[in-house]
């Protein structure tokens, strides 16, 4: 028998998750925002990764490991591409198959 174990299923958050799970401050998050909005127009990050009030998790993480690299024009090109499967299995937000026997 199979069946689909998810460990951690949520996505996306509003600010205020974001502050608390990762432990920052408001202006941190914020400031990360704008930032992954400069890189949506950029074509880093799909238009979908900020939906209203919600903030795609992977994409936030992403914007905080490379941020200051993606601002350098001349790094930017040394960033690695998004990949948010990687992140989703290193962080335990994808689901894996588990067998019962």
């Amino acid at each position: 028998m199979l069946y689909m174990e998810q460990i951690r299923g949520y996505p996306y958050m509003r600010k205020k998750q974001l502050i608390e799970e990762f432990q920052v401050s408001r202006a941190f998050v914020d400031e990360k925002v704008r930032g992954m909005q400069s890189e949506i127009e950029k074509g880093r990050y799909s238009p979908y990764v900020i939906l209203d009030t919600m903030i795609n998790v992977y994409a936030f993480m992403d914007y905080i490991k490379y941020g200051k690299l993606l601002k350098d024009k001349n790094a930017r090109k040394y960033v690695p591409d998004f990949k948010p499967s990687e992140l989703m299995e290193l962080c335990g937000y994808q689901q894996k198959i588990a067998q019962i026997e």
